[in-house]
Protein backbone atom coordinates (compact mmCIF):
# COMPACT_ATOMS: atom_id res chain seq x y z
CA UNK A 1 0.00 0.00 0.00
CA UNK A 2 2.97 2.58 0.84
CA UNK A 3 4.22 1.69 -2.61
CA UNK A 4 1.63 2.57 -4.29
CA UNK A 5 1.47 5.69 -2.74
CA UNK A 6 4.56 6.97 -3.79
CA UNK A 7 3.59 4.80 -7.58
CA UNK A 8 1.15 7.49 -7.47
CA UNK A 9 3.36 10.75 -7.20
CA UNK A 10 5.62 9.71 -9.36
CA UNK A 11 2.90 8.96 -12.16
CA UNK A 12 1.85 12.73 -11.26
CA UNK A 13 5.43 14.18 -11.34
CA UNK A 14 5.65 12.69 -14.25
CA UNK A 15 2.48 14.84 -15.53
CA UNK A 16 4.28 17.85 -14.48
CA UNK A 17 1.92 18.20 -11.82
CA UNK A 18 3.90 16.91 -8.60
CA UNK A 19 2.29 16.50 -5.13
CA UNK A 20 3.97 16.71 -2.15
CA UNK A 21 4.20 14.18 0.72
CA UNK A 22 1.12 15.90 2.74
CA UNK A 23 -0.92 16.18 -0.49
CA UNK A 24 -0.53 12.78 -1.65
CA UNK A 25 -1.33 11.57 1.63
CA UNK A 26 -4.50 13.39 1.63
CA UNK A 27 -5.17 11.66 -1.61
CA UNK A 28 -5.05 8.27 -0.22
CA UNK A 29 -7.10 9.23 2.59
CA UNK A 30 -10.00 10.25 0.53
CA UNK A 31 -9.70 6.66 -1.98
CA UNK A 32 -8.73 4.77 1.02
CA UNK A 33 -11.62 2.64 0.86
CA UNK A 34 -11.19 1.76 -2.96
CA UNK A 35 -7.53 1.25 -2.66
CA UNK A 36 -7.96 -1.43 -0.10
CA UNK A 37 -11.15 -3.19 -2.20
CA UNK A 38 -8.60 -2.62 -5.22
CA UNK A 39 -5.89 -4.36 -3.22
CA UNK A 40 -8.17 -6.86 -2.48
CA UNK A 41 -9.33 -7.25 -5.75
CA UNK A 42 -5.85 -8.11 -7.24
CA UNK A 43 -5.07 -10.60 -4.84
CA UNK A 44 -7.89 -12.51 -6.37
CA UNK A 45 -6.68 -13.30 -9.25
CA UNK A 46 -4.40 -15.41 -7.74
CA UNK A 47 -7.62 -17.90 -7.39
CA UNK A 48 -9.24 -17.08 -10.32
CA UNK A 49 -9.92 -20.15 -11.92
CA UNK A 50 -11.24 -21.52 -8.20
CA UNK A 51 -14.00 -18.43 -8.48
CA UNK A 52 -15.16 -19.32 -11.59
CA UNK A 53 -15.34 -22.93 -10.63
CA UNK A 54 -17.13 -22.14 -7.53
CA UNK A 55 -19.77 -19.59 -9.40
CA UNK A 56 -20.95 -22.23 -12.03
CA UNK A 57 -20.43 -25.46 -10.52
CA UNK A 58 -22.20 -24.14 -6.66
CA UNK A 59 -25.41 -22.81 -8.39
CA UNK A 60 -25.66 -26.03 -10.94
CA UNK A 61 -25.01 -28.29 -8.35
CA UNK A 62 -27.83 -26.87 -6.06
CA UNK A 63 -30.19 -26.73 -8.54
CA UNK A 64 -29.97 -30.10 -10.37
CA UNK A 65 -29.86 -31.59 -6.89
CA UNK A 66 -32.42 -29.81 -4.97
CA UNK A 67 -34.54 -28.58 -7.61
CA UNK A 68 -34.85 -31.27 -9.88
CA UNK A 69 -33.63 -34.00 -7.77
CA UNK A 70 -35.92 -33.43 -4.38
CA UNK A 71 -38.08 -31.47 -6.85
CA UNK A 72 -38.84 -34.69 -8.76
CA UNK A 73 -40.08 -36.26 -5.17
CA UNK A 74 -42.38 -33.88 -4.29
CA UNK A 75 -44.10 -33.59 -7.85
CA UNK A 76 -44.47 -37.29 -7.72
CA UNK A 77 -46.72 -37.24 -5.00
CA UNK A 78 -48.75 -34.60 -6.93
CA UNK A 79 -47.75 -31.55 -4.77
CA UNK A 80 -46.77 -27.97 -5.33
CA UNK A 81 -45.10 -25.42 -3.18
CA UNK A 82 -46.52 -21.74 -2.85
CA UNK A 83 -48.78 -22.11 -6.03
CA UNK A 84 -45.23 -23.03 -8.43
CA UNK A 85 -42.94 -25.83 -9.07
CA UNK A 86 -40.70 -26.99 -6.17
CA UNK A 87 -37.73 -25.51 -9.03
CA UNK A 88 -39.31 -22.25 -9.15
CA UNK A 89 -40.33 -22.22 -5.45
CA UNK A 90 -36.53 -22.82 -4.10
CA UNK A 91 -33.98 -21.60 -6.88
CA UNK A 92 -34.04 -17.63 -5.45
CA UNK A 93 -33.69 -19.21 -1.93
CA UNK A 94 -30.89 -21.47 -2.74
CA UNK A 95 -29.29 -17.86 -4.85
CA UNK A 96 -29.21 -15.74 -1.29
CA UNK A 97 -28.55 -19.03 0.93
CA UNK A 98 -24.71 -19.64 -1.38
CA UNK A 99 -24.04 -16.22 -1.66
CA UNK A 100 -24.67 -16.11 2.57
CA UNK A 101 -23.23 -19.07 3.14
CA UNK A 102 -20.20 -17.52 0.65
CA UNK A 103 -20.24 -14.32 3.24
CA UNK A 104 -19.80 -16.40 6.28
CA UNK A 105 -16.35 -17.54 4.98
CA UNK A 106 -15.19 -14.43 3.04
CA UNK A 107 -15.60 -12.43 6.73
CA UNK A 108 -14.08 -14.77 9.18
CA UNK A 109 -11.21 -16.60 8.48
CA UNK A 110 -9.72 -13.65 6.21
CA UNK A 111 -10.76 -10.93 8.27
CA UNK A 112 -8.95 -12.88 11.59
CA UNK A 113 -6.00 -13.90 8.88
CA UNK A 114 -5.58 -9.80 7.95
CA UNK A 115 -5.43 -9.29 11.76
CA UNK A 116 -3.72 -11.78 13.45
CA UNK A 117 -2.21 -14.79 11.61
CA UNK A 118 -0.49 -12.88 8.35
CA UNK A 119 -0.59 -8.92 9.56
CA UNK A 120 -2.18 -7.92 5.96
CA UNK A 121 -3.12 -5.24 7.24
CA UNK A 122 -0.79 -3.52 9.05
CA UNK A 123 0.54 -1.96 5.79
CA UNK A 124 -2.43 -0.27 4.76
CA UNK A 125 -2.89 0.66 8.37
CA UNK A 126 1.05 2.35 8.55
CA UNK A 127 -0.77 4.38 5.49
CA UNK A 128 -3.46 7.55 6.03
CA UNK A 129 -5.77 4.75 5.45
CA UNK A 130 -8.19 4.32 8.30
CA UNK A 131 -9.41 1.18 10.04
CA UNK A 132 -12.83 1.97 9.00
CA UNK A 133 -11.65 2.24 5.58
CA UNK A 134 -10.16 -0.77 6.18
CA UNK A 135 -13.19 -2.26 6.84
CA UNK A 136 -15.58 -1.18 4.03
CA UNK A 137 -12.43 -1.73 1.57
CA UNK A 138 -12.64 -5.51 2.11
CA UNK A 139 -16.33 -5.42 2.35
CA UNK A 140 -16.78 -3.82 -1.15
CA UNK A 141 -14.13 -6.56 -2.75
CA UNK A 142 -15.98 -9.30 -1.49
CA UNK A 143 -19.58 -7.47 -2.90
CA UNK A 144 -17.93 -6.71 -6.48
CA UNK A 145 -17.30 -10.63 -6.01
CA UNK A 146 -20.76 -11.57 -5.27
CA UNK A 147 -21.93 -9.47 -7.87
CA UNK A 148 -20.32 -11.70 -10.72
CA UNK A 149 -21.37 -14.95 -8.86
CA UNK A 150 -25.27 -13.57 -8.42
CA UNK A 151 -25.57 -12.28 -12.20
CA UNK A 152 -23.74 -16.18 -13.12
CA UNK A 153 -26.82 -17.68 -10.60
CA UNK A 154 -29.58 -15.70 -11.79
CA UNK A 155 -28.38 -16.66 -15.44
CA UNK A 156 -28.58 -20.23 -14.53
CA UNK A 157 -31.93 -19.52 -12.55
CA UNK A 158 -33.04 -18.68 -16.25
CA UNK A 159 -31.27 -21.46 -18.24
CA UNK A 160 -33.67 -23.85 -16.00
CA UNK A 161 -36.35 -21.76 -16.36
CA UNK A 162 -36.81 -21.02 -12.57
CA UNK A 163 -37.43 -17.17 -12.59
CA UNK A 164 -40.37 -16.64 -14.64
CA UNK A 165 -41.05 -13.17 -13.38
CA UNK A 166 -39.81 -10.28 -15.45
CA UNK A 167 -38.78 -8.54 -12.41
CA UNK A 168 -36.38 -11.67 -11.76
CA UNK A 169 -33.31 -9.88 -12.57
CA UNK A 170 -33.67 -8.08 -8.92
CA UNK A 171 -32.51 -11.59 -7.34
CA UNK A 172 -29.30 -10.05 -7.84
CA UNK A 173 -29.22 -6.88 -5.77
CA UNK A 174 -31.46 -8.74 -2.92
CA UNK A 175 -29.06 -11.56 -2.91
CA UNK A 176 -25.77 -8.77 -2.43
CA UNK A 177 -28.09 -7.22 0.23
CA UNK A 178 -28.29 -10.51 1.98
CA UNK A 179 -24.89 -11.31 1.46
CA UNK A 180 -23.57 -7.85 2.93
CA UNK A 181 -26.19 -7.89 6.13
CA UNK A 182 -24.98 -11.24 6.79
CA UNK A 183 -21.14 -10.85 6.38
CA UNK A 184 -20.70 -7.57 7.77
CA UNK A 185 -22.16 -8.00 11.36
CA UNK A 186 -19.38 -11.79 11.14
CA UNK A 187 -17.13 -9.19 10.12
CA UNK A 188 -17.62 -6.95 12.94
CA UNK A 189 -17.21 -9.62 15.55
CA UNK A 190 -13.97 -11.01 13.67
CA UNK A 191 -12.61 -7.79 13.94
CA UNK A 192 -12.29 -8.32 17.57
CA UNK A 193 -11.37 -11.04 18.64
CA UNK A 194 -7.97 -11.46 19.95
CA UNK A 195 -7.06 -14.55 18.81
CA UNK A 196 -9.03 -17.72 17.06
CA UNK A 197 -10.26 -20.08 19.53
CA UNK A 198 -12.69 -22.11 17.38
CA UNK A 199 -14.73 -19.23 17.67
CA UNK A 200 -16.13 -19.21 14.29
CA UNK A 201 -17.11 -22.92 13.92
CA UNK A 202 -18.73 -22.12 17.09
CA UNK A 203 -20.70 -19.26 15.62
CA UNK A 204 -20.92 -21.64 12.39
CA UNK A 205 -22.99 -24.64 13.86
CA UNK A 206 -24.85 -22.54 16.69
CA UNK A 207 -25.36 -20.04 15.14
CA UNK A 208 -25.01 -19.51 10.80
CA UNK A 209 -26.89 -23.55 10.48
CA UNK A 210 -29.61 -22.77 12.62
CA UNK A 211 -30.36 -19.84 10.27
CA UNK A 212 -30.00 -21.64 7.41
CA UNK A 213 -32.42 -24.27 8.32
CA UNK A 214 -34.91 -22.89 9.53
CA UNK A 215 -34.70 -20.04 7.34
CA UNK A 216 -37.68 -21.45 4.59
CA UNK A 217 -35.05 -22.10 2.15
CA UNK A 218 -36.20 -25.39 1.30
CA UNK A 219 -39.72 -25.52 2.28
CA UNK A 220 -42.08 -22.22 3.76
CA UNK A 221 -41.50 -21.03 7.42
CA UNK A 222 -45.11 -22.09 8.00
CA UNK A 223 -44.75 -25.79 7.83
CA UNK A 224 -41.93 -25.52 10.93
CA UNK A 225 -43.99 -25.47 14.23
CA UNK A 226 -44.42 -22.22 15.92
CA UNK A 227 -42.06 -22.09 18.69
CA UNK A 228 -39.17 -22.71 15.65
CA UNK A 229 -40.68 -20.27 13.14
CA UNK A 230 -38.97 -17.51 15.49
CA UNK A 231 -35.51 -18.17 14.09
CA UNK A 232 -36.40 -17.73 10.59
CA UNK A 233 -37.99 -14.49 11.40
CA UNK A 234 -34.84 -13.17 12.77
CA UNK A 235 -32.52 -14.20 10.06
CA UNK A 236 -31.37 -12.05 7.42
CA UNK A 237 -31.50 -15.19 4.69
CA UNK A 238 -35.30 -15.31 5.57
CA UNK A 239 -35.59 -11.57 4.72
CA UNK A 240 -33.58 -11.92 1.51
CA UNK A 241 -35.45 -15.14 0.26
CA UNK A 242 -38.82 -13.69 1.10
CA UNK A 243 -38.38 -10.72 -1.32
CA UNK A 244 -36.12 -12.89 -3.72
CA UNK A 245 -38.96 -15.04 -4.39
CA UNK A 246 -41.71 -12.30 -4.40
CA UNK A 247 -39.43 -10.26 -7.48
CA UNK A 248 -38.82 -14.14 -9.04
CA UNK A 249 -42.57 -15.44 -9.46
CA UNK A 250 -44.51 -13.28 -7.21
CA UNK A 251 -44.70 -14.73 -3.65
CA UNK A 252 -47.64 -12.28 -2.59
CA UNK A 253 -45.93 -10.49 0.19
CA UNK A 254 -47.98 -7.59 1.61
CA UNK A 255 -46.50 -4.28 0.93
CA UNK A 256 -45.44 -3.35 4.39
CA UNK A 257 -43.75 -6.69 5.14
CA UNK A 258 -41.91 -6.19 1.96
CA UNK A 259 -40.60 -2.91 3.41
CA UNK A 260 -39.57 -4.53 6.89
CA UNK A 261 -37.35 -6.70 4.82
CA UNK A 262 -35.16 -4.28 3.05
CA UNK A 263 -35.04 -2.24 6.60
CA UNK A 264 -33.73 -5.44 8.71
CA UNK A 265 -31.25 -6.00 5.70
CA UNK A 266 -29.97 -2.58 5.22
CA UNK A 267 -29.90 -1.97 8.81
CA UNK A 268 -27.98 -5.26 9.76
CA UNK A 269 -25.48 -4.13 6.82
CA UNK A 270 -24.63 -0.52 8.05
CA UNK A 271 -24.73 -2.01 12.11
CA UNK A 272 -22.00 -4.66 11.17
CA UNK A 273 -19.90 -1.95 9.40
CA UNK A 274 -20.73 0.37 11.96
CA UNK A 275 -18.85 -1.91 14.08
CA UNK A 276 -15.21 -1.23 12.12
CA UNK A 277 -12.13 -2.53 12.79
CA UNK A 278 -10.22 -1.98 15.80
CA UNK A 279 -6.72 0.22 15.73
CA UNK A 280 -3.98 -2.01 14.87
CA UNK A 281 -0.64 -1.90 17.50
CA UNK A 282 2.46 -1.60 15.65
CA UNK A 283 4.24 -2.43 19.14
CA UNK A 284 2.27 -5.55 19.55
CA UNK A 285 3.27 -6.23 15.76
CA UNK A 286 7.09 -5.54 16.61
CA UNK A 287 6.96 -8.31 19.02
CA UNK A 288 5.38 -10.75 17.71
CA UNK A 289 7.82 -10.45 14.37
CA UNK A 290 10.45 -11.54 17.08
CA UNK A 291 9.02 -14.24 18.61
CA UNK A 292 8.43 -15.76 15.25
CA UNK A 293 11.77 -14.96 14.00
CA UNK A 294 13.07 -16.41 16.77
CA UNK A 295 10.88 -19.66 16.74
CA UNK A 296 11.77 -20.35 13.06
CA UNK A 297 15.27 -19.97 13.47
CA UNK A 298 14.73 -22.70 16.50
CA UNK A 299 13.25 -24.80 13.86
CA UNK A 300 16.00 -24.08 11.18
CA UNK A 301 18.75 -25.32 14.00
CA UNK A 302 17.11 -28.26 14.43
CA UNK A 303 16.76 -28.98 11.20
CA UNK A 304 20.44 -28.57 10.61
CA UNK A 305 21.26 -30.84 13.49
CA UNK A 306 19.13 -33.91 13.40
CA UNK A 307 18.89 -36.55 10.40
CA UNK A 308 16.13 -37.21 8.60
CA UNK A 309 13.97 -39.67 11.47
CA UNK A 310 11.97 -43.20 10.24
CA UNK A 311 8.66 -43.09 8.92
CA UNK A 312 7.11 -44.63 12.02
CA UNK A 313 8.52 -44.31 15.62
CA UNK A 314 5.62 -45.93 17.05
CA UNK A 315 4.94 -43.42 19.36
CA UNK A 316 1.23 -42.11 18.26
CA UNK A 317 0.29 -42.04 22.02
CA UNK A 318 1.95 -38.70 22.18
CA UNK A 319 0.29 -37.19 19.37
CA UNK A 320 -3.10 -38.30 20.68
CA UNK A 321 -2.07 -37.00 24.34
CA UNK A 322 -1.75 -33.92 22.57
CA UNK A 323 -5.06 -33.53 20.85
CA UNK A 324 -6.74 -34.39 24.11
CA UNK A 325 -4.71 -31.69 26.07
CA UNK A 326 -5.75 -29.37 23.44
CA UNK A 327 -9.30 -30.59 22.97
CA UNK A 328 -9.97 -30.20 27.11
CA UNK A 329 -8.30 -26.56 27.19
CA UNK A 330 -10.20 -25.00 24.41
CA UNK A 331 -11.80 -26.87 21.89
CA UNK A 332 -14.72 -29.00 24.30
CA UNK A 333 -17.48 -27.26 23.47
CA UNK A 334 -16.47 -27.13 19.19
CA UNK A 335 -16.50 -30.94 19.92
CA UNK A 336 -19.58 -31.03 21.58
CA UNK A 337 -21.59 -28.78 18.98
CA UNK A 338 -20.51 -31.07 16.21
CA UNK A 339 -23.33 -33.52 17.64
CA UNK A 340 -26.20 -30.87 16.93
CA UNK A 341 -25.66 -30.14 13.16
CA UNK A 342 -27.44 -33.56 12.09
CA UNK A 343 -30.00 -32.91 14.49
CA UNK A 344 -30.69 -29.58 13.12
CA UNK A 345 -30.39 -31.32 9.60
CA UNK A 346 -33.12 -33.85 11.24
CA UNK A 347 -35.89 -31.58 12.24
CA UNK A 348 -35.42 -29.07 9.83
CA UNK A 349 -35.84 -31.60 7.07
CA UNK A 350 -37.83 -34.38 8.38
CA UNK A 351 -40.65 -32.19 9.59
CA UNK A 352 -40.90 -29.64 7.61
CA UNK A 353 -39.61 -31.11 4.36
CA UNK A 354 -41.40 -34.32 5.22
CA UNK A 355 -44.38 -32.99 5.03
CA UNK A 356 -44.01 -31.83 1.29
CA UNK A 357 -42.64 -35.64 0.67
CA UNK A 358 -44.20 -37.85 2.63
CA UNK A 359 -43.09 -41.82 2.51
CA UNK A 360 -40.31 -42.89 0.61
CA UNK A 361 -39.31 -46.64 -0.35
CA UNK A 362 -36.74 -47.47 1.78
CA UNK A 363 -34.16 -50.78 1.95
CA UNK A 364 -36.52 -53.55 0.67
CA UNK A 365 -38.69 -52.03 -1.14
CA UNK A 366 -40.77 -51.14 2.23
CA UNK A 367 -41.97 -47.67 2.28
CA UNK A 368 -40.87 -45.39 5.22
CA UNK A 369 -41.51 -41.87 6.73
CA UNK A 370 -39.11 -39.45 4.98
CA UNK A 371 -37.68 -38.73 8.34
CA UNK A 372 -36.60 -42.27 8.74
CA UNK A 373 -35.28 -42.50 5.09
CA UNK A 374 -33.04 -39.40 5.55
CA UNK A 375 -31.67 -40.56 9.52
CA UNK A 376 -29.18 -42.66 8.88
CA UNK A 377 -27.69 -40.43 5.46
CA UNK A 378 -27.76 -37.80 7.97
CA UNK A 379 -25.45 -40.43 10.63
CA UNK A 380 -23.18 -40.66 7.74
CA UNK A 381 -22.88 -37.34 6.30
CA UNK A 382 -22.30 -36.44 10.16
CA UNK A 383 -19.51 -38.77 10.31
CA UNK A 384 -17.91 -37.68 7.14
CA UNK A 385 -18.18 -33.70 8.29
CA UNK A 386 -16.72 -34.48 11.43
CA UNK A 387 -13.75 -36.42 10.22
CA UNK A 388 -13.31 -33.52 7.39
CA UNK A 389 -13.06 -30.87 10.21
CA UNK A 390 -10.66 -32.50 11.56
CA UNK A 391 -8.47 -33.64 9.06
CA UNK A 392 -8.48 -30.68 6.97
CA UNK A 393 -9.29 -27.35 8.21
CA UNK A 394 -7.27 -27.95 11.72
CA UNK A 395 -4.77 -29.88 9.49
CA UNK A 396 -4.35 -26.71 7.47
CA UNK A 397 -3.73 -24.35 10.31
CA UNK A 398 -1.41 -26.65 11.54
CA UNK A 399 0.49 -26.90 8.60
CA UNK A 400 0.26 -23.30 7.48
CA UNK A 401 0.27 -21.31 10.76
CA UNK A 402 1.19 -22.96 13.86
CA UNK A 403 3.71 -25.00 12.12
CA UNK A 404 2.83 -27.74 14.59
CA UNK A 405 3.97 -30.93 12.69
CA UNK A 406 7.01 -29.17 11.43
CA UNK A 407 8.44 -29.54 14.97
CA UNK A 408 6.60 -32.50 15.88
CA UNK A 409 8.59 -34.13 13.17
CA UNK A 410 12.28 -32.63 14.64
CA UNK A 411 11.14 -35.26 17.31
CA UNK A 412 11.53 -39.00 17.54
CA UNK A 413 8.20 -39.14 16.25
CA UNK A 414 7.50 -39.95 12.33
CA UNK A 415 5.24 -38.87 9.77
CA UNK A 416 2.79 -42.16 10.57
CA UNK A 417 2.86 -41.55 14.05
CA UNK A 418 1.29 -37.47 13.24
CA UNK A 419 -0.74 -39.11 10.76
CA UNK A 420 -1.80 -42.08 12.72
CA UNK A 421 -2.53 -39.49 15.52
CA UNK A 422 -4.48 -36.76 14.01
CA UNK A 423 -6.58 -39.42 12.29
CA UNK A 424 -7.46 -41.08 15.50
CA UNK A 425 -8.30 -37.76 17.00
CA UNK A 426 -10.92 -37.54 14.30
CA UNK A 427 -12.31 -40.89 15.06
CA UNK A 428 -12.69 -39.98 18.47
CA UNK A 429 -14.89 -36.77 17.42
CA UNK A 430 -16.79 -39.72 14.82
CA UNK A 431 -18.00 -41.70 17.88
CA UNK A 432 -18.66 -39.27 20.20
CA UNK A 433 -21.32 -37.41 17.21
CA UNK A 434 -22.23 -41.37 16.35
CA UNK A 435 -23.38 -42.34 19.91
CA UNK A 436 -25.37 -39.08 20.73
CA UNK A 437 -27.05 -38.80 17.34
CA UNK A 438 -28.25 -42.52 17.93
CA UNK A 439 -29.61 -41.81 20.79
CA UNK A 440 -31.67 -38.76 19.04
CA UNK A 441 -32.53 -42.01 16.64
CA UNK A 442 -34.28 -44.05 19.44
CA UNK A 443 -35.49 -41.35 21.29
CA UNK A 444 -37.55 -40.21 17.81
CA UNK A 445 -38.86 -43.73 17.28
CA UNK A 446 -36.69 -43.94 14.06
CA UNK A 447 -34.52 -47.18 14.62
CA UNK A 448 -36.38 -50.39 13.94
CA UNK A 449 -34.11 -52.92 14.19
CA UNK A 450 -31.56 -53.95 16.72
CA UNK A 451 -28.82 -54.71 13.22
CA UNK A 452 -29.14 -50.47 13.53
CA UNK A 453 -26.36 -51.02 16.57
CA UNK A 454 -23.84 -51.39 13.89
CA UNK A 455 -24.38 -48.11 12.76
CA UNK A 456 -21.85 -46.78 15.23
CA UNK A 457 -19.04 -48.92 13.94
CA UNK A 458 -19.99 -47.98 10.88
CA UNK A 459 -19.94 -44.52 11.48
CA UNK A 460 -16.20 -44.77 12.66
CA UNK A 461 -15.34 -46.61 9.55
CA UNK A 462 -16.75 -43.94 7.08
CA UNK A 463 -14.96 -41.21 9.42
CA UNK A 464 -11.93 -43.43 8.86
CA UNK A 465 -11.54 -43.64 5.13
CA UNK A 466 -12.41 -39.75 5.02
CA UNK A 467 -10.08 -38.46 7.72
CA UNK A 468 -6.96 -41.12 6.01
CA UNK A 469 -7.69 -39.14 2.70
CA UNK A 470 -8.53 -35.10 3.93
CA UNK A 471 -5.10 -34.71 5.80
CA UNK A 472 -3.11 -36.05 2.40
CA UNK A 473 -5.07 -33.68 0.10
CA UNK A 474 -5.12 -30.92 2.53
CA UNK A 475 -0.94 -31.02 2.66
CA UNK A 476 -1.04 -29.56 -0.80
CA UNK A 477 -3.37 -26.36 0.11
CA UNK A 478 -1.62 -23.31 0.53
CA UNK A 479 -4.48 -20.45 1.04
CA UNK A 480 -8.03 -19.80 2.22
CA UNK A 481 -9.25 -20.38 -1.59
CA UNK A 482 -7.87 -23.45 -2.25
CA UNK A 483 -9.49 -25.05 0.74
CA UNK A 484 -12.79 -24.03 -0.73
CA UNK A 485 -12.10 -26.48 -3.61
CA UNK A 486 -12.68 -28.99 -1.07
CA UNK A 487 -15.95 -28.06 0.28
CA UNK A 488 -16.89 -27.76 -3.49
CA UNK A 489 -16.10 -31.31 -4.07
CA UNK A 490 -18.09 -31.80 -0.96
CA UNK A 491 -21.33 -30.15 -1.76
CA UNK A 492 -21.93 -32.97 -4.47
CA UNK A 493 -21.62 -35.48 -2.72
CA UNK A 494 -23.76 -34.57 0.07
CA UNK A 495 -26.48 -33.19 -2.79
CA UNK A 496 -26.20 -36.59 -5.13
CA UNK A 497 -25.06 -39.32 -2.92
CA UNK A 498 -29.33 -40.21 -1.94
CA UNK A 499 -29.06 -38.25 1.56
CA UNK A 500 -32.33 -36.42 0.92
CA UNK A 501 -33.76 -38.32 -2.02
CA UNK A 502 -33.08 -41.66 -4.22
CA UNK A 503 -30.69 -42.08 -6.78
CA UNK A 504 -33.28 -43.15 -9.47
CA UNK A 505 -34.50 -39.89 -10.11
CA UNK A 506 -31.48 -39.53 -11.95
CA UNK A 507 -30.56 -41.21 -15.63
CA UNK A 508 -28.56 -44.59 -15.41
CA UNK A 509 -25.28 -42.90 -16.01
CA UNK A 510 -25.74 -40.09 -13.29
CA UNK A 511 -26.08 -43.01 -10.96
CA UNK A 512 -22.85 -44.54 -11.75
CA UNK A 513 -21.04 -41.66 -11.01
CA UNK A 514 -23.00 -40.89 -7.74
CA UNK A 515 -22.14 -44.99 -7.08
CA UNK A 516 -18.57 -43.98 -7.71
CA UNK A 517 -18.51 -41.32 -4.89
CA UNK A 518 -17.60 -42.25 -0.66
CA UNK A 519 -20.38 -40.92 0.68
CA UNK A 520 -22.71 -42.71 -0.90
CA UNK A 521 -21.73 -46.36 -0.22
CA UNK A 522 -21.50 -44.91 3.66
CA UNK A 523 -25.46 -43.83 3.30
CA UNK A 524 -26.46 -46.71 1.63
CA UNK A 525 -24.39 -48.88 4.32
CA UNK A 526 -26.37 -47.21 7.35
CA UNK A 527 -29.59 -47.07 5.60
CA UNK A 528 -29.51 -50.75 5.72
CA UNK A 529 -28.40 -51.31 8.69
CA UNK A 530 -31.22 -49.30 9.81
CA UNK A 531 -33.62 -51.26 8.91
CA UNK A 532 -32.04 -54.40 9.08
CA UNK A 533 -31.66 -55.62 5.51
CA UNK A 534 -28.41 -57.06 4.97
CA UNK A 535 -27.52 -57.99 1.56
CA UNK A 536 -24.03 -58.76 -0.22
CA UNK A 537 -24.03 -55.23 -0.85
CA UNK A 538 -23.27 -54.55 3.04
CA UNK A 539 -20.51 -55.97 2.90
CA UNK A 540 -19.28 -54.27 -0.52
CA UNK A 541 -19.89 -50.78 1.33
CA UNK A 542 -17.65 -51.77 3.98
CA UNK A 543 -14.84 -52.94 1.90
CA UNK A 544 -14.96 -49.72 -0.13
CA UNK A 545 -14.06 -47.70 3.63
CA UNK A 546 -10.97 -49.88 4.11
CA UNK A 547 -9.65 -49.33 1.00
CA UNK A 548 -10.23 -45.90 1.21
CA UNK A 549 -8.46 -45.57 4.33
CA UNK A 550 -5.47 -47.56 3.52
CA UNK A 551 -4.92 -45.38 0.12
CA UNK A 552 -5.45 -42.51 2.73
CA UNK A 553 -3.19 -43.29 5.11
CA UNK A 554 -0.52 -43.87 2.80
CA UNK A 555 -0.92 -40.49 1.10
CA UNK A 556 -0.93 -38.54 4.41
CA UNK A 557 2.25 -40.36 5.29
CA UNK A 558 4.24 -39.79 2.15
CA UNK A 559 3.07 -36.27 1.78
CA UNK A 560 4.10 -35.23 5.66
CA UNK A 561 7.66 -36.96 4.64
CA UNK A 562 8.05 -35.15 1.47
CA UNK A 563 7.45 -31.93 3.33
CA UNK A 564 9.16 -31.94 6.14
CA UNK A 565 11.47 -34.93 6.11
CA UNK A 566 13.45 -34.20 2.52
Amino acid sequence: MTTRIHHAGSEIAQRGTPLRPDQMAARMARRGTWQVARWQLLAMRSWTWSLIIESIGQPLLYMVAMGVGLGTLISANGRTVDGVSYLVFVAPAIMVLTATMSAATEFSYPVMRGFRWDRLYQGPAATPVTPAQIALGHHLAVMIRFLGQAVVFWLIMLAFGAAPGPWSWLCVPITMLSASAFGALLQGYAAGLDSEGEEFTFVLRFVVMPLVLFSGTYFPLSSMPGYLQWIGWISPIWHGTQLAREVSYGAGEPGWLIGVHLVVLAGLSAAGDGLGMPQLHPEALAVTRAVNTQTQEIIRRLERRRPAPGLYSGNTTAVLERGLRAIRSQNWAVLVSGFFEPVLYLLAMGVGMGGLVGTVEGPGGHPISYAAYIAPALLATSAMNGAIYDSTWNVFFKLNFSKLYQAMLQTSLGPLDVAIGEILLALLRGLLYALGFMAVLVTMGLVTSWWAVLMIPAALLVALGFASFGMGITSFMKTFQQMDMINLVMLPMFLFSATLYPISVYPQPVQWIVQAMPLWHGVELMRQLSVGHLTAMTGAHALYFLVMSGLGLWLTAGRLRALFLR
